[in-house]
């Protein structure tokens, strides 16, 4: 039904703004930070394989939890600077960002 389109749209926007407005500023950031090296923790031991895709895998994941944690501390910096206007229109893209990182490790 076309008529959910909307409403999961603005479900996922309202998770977003939660996460950036809410969620990442909690004790400095700490818990995301700490997630985010909970999944390089998955990374460093998929690297430890010794099948090559593995090493790959942990490659492109160890890149895509750079990029995540690039994107966070320009998130805090936005939000700590007052411009939370430039900080919420990012929340939905990082969001889906953490998304898949997360998504990612828990696969790999």
């Amino acid at each position: 039904d076309a008529r959910i389109a909307p409403i999961y749209e603005g479900t996922n926007g309202i998770q977003a703004i939660d996460l950036v407005m809410r969620k990442l500023p909690l004790g400095g950031g700490e818990h995301v930070h700490r997630f985010i090296d909970e999944l390089a923790g998955i990374a460093n031991a998929v690297r430890t394989f010794n099948l090559q895709g593995f090493g790959r895998t942990a490659d492109l994941l160890g890149a895509a939890l750079g990029d995540l944690t690039q994107a966070t501390r320009f998130l805090q910096k936005l939000a700590a600077d007052g411009q939370t206007d430039k900080a919420l229109a990012g929340a939905t893209p990082y969001l889906r960002l953490i998304s898949l990182a997360a998504g990612g490790a828990y696969l790999a």
